[in-house]
């Protein structure tokens, strides 16, 4: 989180268009980001069932949801010339493989308990689908609509990190534990597709709200 805030304030201060990253804490009550941003990151971390938290944020949004959005968007932000998020999220992403390591503990350890096994399938698929809904269309908008060079489209870099690494190999190795794959993953991989498009469209209506401008797709992105 530190690290974050540093980034956020050397392009409050470098970037040739700061607005968001200098005023964005006066638009948190009007911004249509801030209450799903919360639900993801604030309350299905920080509340209700300790198992259930653990999973939201250890076992989907860092195990899942950190690799599309920090291991490859510091090469898609290199490819745009941009030396500084990748110096960052790196530094973030080896502080992420601990708290995976917690993650896949506490999950080992709750599937010991024979009477766990009767809510912990229904609560991994809650929080996938949970983080999913809003990390996929908002991390996938800002892939394919802020990068002027675009390496390889979004649902294609979801597919390999969320759908192949997370879900087969990642989650494979719980299945010795009865732990299997979400059911709702295949329905996942279909909004990956379109989501974000969709959620790109809403914010550029409503950008005013955000606290930020957005650039209309130009024609080189529309090829």
């Amino acid at each position: 989180t530190t690290q974050t805030h540093y980034l956020a304030k050397y392009y409050g201060g470098q970037y040739y268009d700061p607005a968001g990253f200098t005023d964005m804490r006066k638009w948190r009550y009007i911004n249509p980001l801030f209450p799903p941003t919360m639900q993801a990151f604030g309350e299905n971390f920080c509340s209700g069932d300790p198992v259930f938290a653990s999973l939201n944020l250890q076992l989907v949004a860092e195990a899942c949801f950190t690799n599309p959005l920090i291991v490859a968007m510091t090469e898609w932000s290199a490819a745009n010339g941009d030396e500084i998020t990748p110096t960052i999220f790196l530094s973030i992403q080896s502080d992420e493989m601990r708290h995976l390591a917690n993650g896949y503990q506490t999950i080992v350890s709750v599937a010991h308990d024979a009477d766990n096994m009767k809510y912990l399938q229904t609560d991994l698929e809650n929080a996938f689908w949970l983080q999913h809904r809003f990390a996929t269309p908002i991390v996938g908008a800002g892939f394919e609509y802020g990068a002027v060079n675009k390496l390889e489209p979004w649902a294609k870099v979801w597919d390999r990190w969320v759908y192949e690494d997370w879900g087969g190999i990642w989650l494979g190795r719980l299945e010795k534990f009865g732990v299997k794959s979400p059911a709702n993953l295949a329905d996942a991989k279909r909004q990956a597709y379109w989501g974000h498009h969709y959620t790109y469209a809403v914010a550029y209506a409503v950008w005013p709200l955000l606290g930020f401008r957005m650039d209309p797709p130009n024609a080189r992105d529309m090829d």
